[in-house]
């Protein structure tokens, strides 16, 4: 019987030694995942910030590529070459504003000359 106690007693104390092991590992992964359910909270912030920002340039961005092309063809389409002069006109698009800079006759001249 005593034999079968000792060996009792070594079982018992295996599993303690094992229960006291786990509990260890399993408040140190504990913490772990609290920093780490805490930086991917922090992160996950960063990304949606982040996102919203980006959403907002490529906007605007989009926009100016919008703005340029509108005013690109006004301006090719306002030039007028019925008696050899080209003449830039006024006009509204999209809240933008162009102003005639000037009128030149056309003398192989790509640009209107500044006053």
């Amino acid at each position: 019987m005593s034999m079968m106690k000792n060996k009792t007693d070594k079982i018992i104390g295996e599993k303690t030694n094992k229960i006291s092991t786990n509990q260890q590992d399993l408040t140190a992964t504990s913490a772990v995942m609290t920093d780490d359910k805490a930086y991917l909270q922090d992160l996950t912030a960063k990304c949606n910030a982040k996102s919203e920002e980006w959403d907002q340039r490529s906007s605007m961005r989009t926009d100016e590529i919008t703005a340029l092309t509108t005013a690109l063809s006004i301006i090719k389409g306002k030039v007028a070459f019925a008696d050899g002069s080209k003449s830039w006109q006024v006009s509204l698009t999209s809240g933008s504003q162009f102003l005639q800079v000037g009128t030149i006759k056309s003398s192989g001249c790509s640009r209107p000359k500044s006053h």
